[in-house]
């Protein structure tokens, strides 16, 4: 029998280690010829981008990526079609492409962003990247702008491709609120999409399964609610926190009477956001629950199904939710 002591088994794991390193550039090295769309991997690499008025080192892909993909769950070329008003204003786009990401099939919500300083045209055509977001005072699920190209078939005399950027402020210098952009190597907005999904692509936000929102159920009858839930608390209201007639949401202070079911930490007493005026200082209920940040602290939830608060004093709804939790 071989008997490895500790130190040598500490110079196998980390010679081991050293191996898959390796390999795993090799196999990068390899793949460097896939197709994304018409673009490959390679050919991303080596686009030039020059940014004007925008908080950057360097003038490469990562930079791009940083910039523009940043901290999005999608990116989609779209129509502005004009605006509208629920509790709030809200830009509406026809969804012409989705370039990676999950996006609505015809219309894409996003309430206006006024530090952005965008000031959109009907008709005019966008990639925009999103950030999507459900809460459940809010009647649909909502897409905010984190930034924006706005691009024509325009060719310098460089052979460079140009496009407005409306960048995130934290990126913009001074009062700069629209920048340009100019592309080495691409020649149209097609390649323009192609590049965008090949960089999403090397640094994975092709997929949106890293993506954080809540679990909302919206129509779901009380046995899905009871099953899909991430937290059930028995909970007492102990003080309205606030009141916001512009969201039409209710934050309240909580403490919890018994936990039913929980996916997380969860303090005895935390803050519950919900549709506006929908729970009573004093009362007990039961009720269905998310955290409301992407970290959970046990200490910020919000209501996820629009039948899940259930007053402890209404008997019948109260029989019927013990029928479905106790299966």
């Amino acid at each position: 029998m071989v008997v490895i002591n500790l130190k040598n088994k500490y110079i196998l794991i980390s010679f081991l280690s050293v191996l898959v390193i390796i390999a795993s550039v090799l196999i990068y090295s390899q793949n460097t010829n896939t197709d994304v769309g018409k673009m490959t991997v390679k050919e991303a690499m080596g686009i030039e981008i020059e940014f004007e008025n925008l908080d950057v080192e360097s003038e490469d892909i990562y930079d791009f990526s940083r910039l523009a993909i940043g901290d999005s769950h999608t990116a989609v070329v779209c129509e502005y079609v004009g605006s509208e008003n629920s509790n709030l204003k809200y830009y509406k786009f026809k969804n012409h492409e989705v370039l990676y990401g999950e996006a609505p099939d015809e219309y894409i919500m996003s309430p206006i962003n006024y530090s952005l300083n965008i000031e959109l045209n009907e008709g005019a055509k966008y990639i925009l990247f999103l950030k999507r977001y459900d809460v459940i005072y809010n009647p649909f699920p909502i897409y905010e702008i984190e930034d924006a190209f706005y691009f024509k078939e325009r060719i310098n005399e460089n052979d460079e491709f140009i496009c407005s950027y409306i960048p995130n402020s934290d990126d913009a210098k001074g009062d700069v609120y629209q920048s340009t952009l100019r592309f080495k190597n691409i020649n149209s907005a097609e390649s323009l999409c192609d590049y965008i999904r090949c960089v999403a692509k090397i640094l994975g936000y092709d997929t949106w399964s890293e993506a954080y929102y809540p679990n909302i159920f919206r129509g779901a009858d009380l046995e899905e609610v009871v099953n899909q839930s991430d937290y059930l608390l028995h909970i007492k209201v102990e003080e309205l926190i606030e009141d916001d007639i512009y969201l039409k949401k209710s934050v309240y202070k909580c403490s919890i009477e018994r936990v039913l079911k929980k996916k997380g930490a969860v303090y005895h007493e935390f803050k519950l956001t919900t549709i506006q005026g929908s729970l009573e200082k004093g009362k007990d209920y039961i009720v269905a629950v998310c955290s409301s940040e992407k970290i959970n602290n046990g200490k910020n939830f919000m209501i996820c199904a629009d039948n899940g608060i259930i007053p402890v004093d209404d008997k019948a709804l109260t029989e019927e939710f013990y029928k479905y939790y106790n299966k």
